[in-house]
């Protein structure tokens, strides 16, 4: 299967509930930019919370629509670990991010 065809059936599988995991990586960002490193354990711990959750309620939700993507050649496991990787993949540069903002802050000065 080629990889733009591939990259449309995630979109379509992510399209309905990627926002809320993005709204809570970015206010994960925005309170290890407020509150520094000291407050990575707790964020790591909510994101994977919420990670969790996000899981459940959809796949409560989109049990059904998991025989479309499978017959297309995706299985749940591949579905929800392109999720993650793109999930993590966001959190991380928000971090990273963070991070590096109050270096800008004073580069700029």
């Amino acid at each position: 299967m080629p990889l733009l065809h591939r990259l449309k059936i995630y979109y379509t599988f992510l399209r309905s509930f990627y926002f809320t995991g993005s709204c809570i990586s970015v206010c994960c960002g925005w309170l290890f930019y407020r509150w520094g490193s000291g407050i990575l354990t707790p964020l790591l711990y909510f994101k994977l919370l919420t990670a969790a959750i996000v899981y459940y309620i959809v796949n409560r939700l989109k049990q059904r629509e998991y025989y479309y993507y499978y017959n297309l050649g995706l299985s749940k496991l591949k579905l929800w670990a392109f999720y993650e990787f793109c999930d993590l993949f966001v959190f991380v540069l928000l971090l990273i991010a963070a991070n590096l903002l109050p270096e800008w802050d004073t580069f700029w000065r």
